[in-house]
């Protein structure tokens, strides 16, 4: 039966069987149809992902899921973004088979054709900077900025890529002025191999801070104050995957099919989030960032137009970084300088202000950001800058006509705040692992820490603030600090050891061993047996060192200035100093 109303009145009508099942088996029939076409449909899409397997080794698709479902999908894919309703996703063999057991819809997705790579086979035809260079040229003009301008920038290599292609990193900065506590900036791109505009964009950068710093009183102020480390090329075999004359091939994998920007620890979930081994370009940064300890860091992206803050793997409602508010003053100051120089609709596509919080935008786990921030206490944000991940070569220099101021000031405003060395206030030696807390912050255990040689930078929005030294066997130190508008106040902090026999003992040292002290242009040293010896100053630099005999031993000071020295004296391993010893050069005139 059926009901159908008249007016207030409700009549029944009744179906003859014959029709009821007829309608039954033809709504069946309509099922098994619909059915057959999406798996038919399916079926096709996966022989469309799996063709682009078998000739690029990563495919990319769009997914149909909730966000919900997002986190499931960020820890099986390489989440790249939503599309109205669609994930977009970047799978490699394993996690394409791994994605199937979702049973989740899904299509093909054709990668994005990549319009003029013009190439450029020398360093002369890099002069315009609409071209990409070859790897060979790229290798060629990192080495040539350091030939050209010595004084000015050191080239490192970070490591070697699974394919034995050069990680390099040029560090820029005034070296002649070593008086300064500097903080070390560091810049990278195209950790994805096909996101490349950050390549190039970063090469002018290093030619524009070298070639300007006679000229620009702004980029001598600034490579006199701080230490900026450049990358360009963060996953050569990505961009060379179609070997090194070419970036037409380039790949968003590294040579073993892994997202480099999925690769590191997480907070969330440790050591392996996306299950795969650290890849040689992975160990390669993190021991390059344990070692050189950056302060503040900018990782470059291409495919979209965005500032992206801390968190990655968390959205802003299950945790903030304590320093939200300094990520958004910095970023805002950025996108301002940009809006100068470009067209009213860039950075744009994810935001009208330009700027998102990583996980608010799409949560991922293992990105280089987050390790950055959770696990080094570098403050580091994710920057895309072009929504091509590779643009068409004649576009290159739009890209830095928008972004070369920005760049510039973006460092010059991160690089703001609280800086100084950490001493033993008795020995004057340098402190490392000093825990620098701001008291009126909830840094959540995000606290920065002084490096080997005591220097500590901790970036600060203006104001006044209430800060606590700590480290074990010392007293805590508490000072207050005032932070103004656009700049940085240096402090030298000096703690007092709870341990009060070191103390006794140094002085005793100073008395029995060591005299005239103060001296003149000779130290007499006596020991009770054969060791090795070095001088320091208050900054924990070597300035003389030798072997001293059993028994009294003189030693010449004549090239020391007037100051407070240390003295260390070492076993026959040059190891480890068994003893330190306090003496005065001064000479009066």
């Amino acid at each position: 039966p059926y009901f159908r109303g008249y007016g207030n009145k409700v009549c029944v009508f009744f179906l003859p069987l014959r029709q009821i099942r007829a309608m039954k088996i033809s709504f069946i029939s309509l099922i098994l149809i619909l059915l057959s076409f999406v798996c038919q449909s399916q079926n096709e899409e996966r022989t469309l992902v799996e063709a682009q397997l078998n000739k690029q080794g990563e495919a990319i698709i769009l997914i149909k899921a909730t966000d919900e479902q997002s986190d499931t999908l960020s820890r099986l894919v390489s989440l790249d973004g939503k599309e109205g309703n669609e994930w977009k996703a970047y799978v490699n063999k394993k996690q394409f088979a791994n994605f199937l057991n979702l049973g989740l819809d899904y299509r093909c997705l054709p990668k994005e054709e990549t319009k003029s790579v013009s190439m450029a086979n020398s360093i002369s035809q890099m002069e315009s900077w609409n071209r990409y260079p070859t790897y060979d040229v790229y290798v060629d003009m990192m080495k040539d900025f350091q030939n050209r301008f010595p004084g000015l920038c050191h080239l490192d290599t970070i490591g070697l890529s699974e394919n034995g292609r050069l990680l390099l990193c040029l560090q820029v900065s005034d070296f002649s002025n070593s008086e300064t506590v500097k903080p070390k900036f560091f810049y990278s791109s195209s950790i994805h191999g096909d996101e490349l505009t950050g390549m190039v964009t970063l090469l002018r950068l290093c030619d524009s801070l070298l070639t300007s710093f006679e000229s620009d009183s702004e980029i001598s102020n600034l490579l006199s104050s701080t230490v900026i480390y450049i990358c360009p090329l963060a996953n050569p075999d990505g961009a060379y995957a179609g070997g090194n004359s070419t970036v037409a091939n380039a790949r968003r994998y590294n040579a073993n099919y892994v997202d480099l920007n999925r690769n590191f620890p997480d907070p969330i979930l440790g050591q392996h989030p996306d299950q795969e081994e650290f890849q040689a370009e992975t160990m390669a940064f993190m021991n390059y960032a344990k070692k050189e300890r950056f302060d503040v860091s900018v990782n470059i992206h291409g495919g979209a137009e965005v500032c992206n803050y801390p968190w990655d793997c968390w959205q802003s409602g299950q945790r903030e970084h304590c320093d939200k508010d300094w990520f958004l003053e910095i970023c805002n100051s950025f996108i301002s300088d940009v809006r100068e120089f470009s067209p009213v609709d860039y950075f744009t596509d994810v935001s009208y202000s330009g700027i998102t919080n990583g996980g608010d935008w799409y949560v991922i786990n293992g990105s280089r950001q987050d390790y950055h921030n959770y696990f080094l206490r570098c403050r580091e944000i994710t920057l895309e800058i072009s929504t091509s991940k590779t643009p068409q070569a004649s576009l290159l220099p739009r890209y830095w006509q928008y972004l070369g101021k920005g760049l510039v000031n973006f460092v010059s405003n991160s690089t703001k705040g609280m800086k100084g060395i950490v001493k033993d206030s008795v020995s004057g030696l340098v402190l490392d692992s000093v825990r620098i807390e701001i008291e009126n912050i909830n840094e959540d255990e995000l606290f920065v820490y002084s490096k080997a040689d005591g220097s500590y930078f901790r970036a600060l929005l203006d104001g006044t603030y209430q800060v606590k030294f700590s480290k074990d066997g010392y007293e805590d130190k508490h000072i207050c600090v005032s932070v103004a508008s656009n700049g940085t106040t240096e402090e030298v902090v000096l703690m007092k050891s709870t341990d009060v026999s070191i103390e006794q003992a140094l002085q005793i040292m100073d008395k029995s061993l060591i005299y005239p002290n103060p001296a003149n242009d000779f130290l007499t040293i006596e020991i009770n047996s054969e060791s090795y010896y070095d001088v320091i100053d208050s900054r924990g630099i070597v300035l003389q060192q030798g072997r001293l005999d059993l028994g009294r031993n003189n030693i010449q000071i004549t090239n020391l200035q007037n100051g407070t020295y240390i003295m260390r004296l070492y076993g026959k391993d040059k190891k480890h100093p068994n003893k330190t010893m306090k003496f005065i050069k001064q000479v009066t005139k």
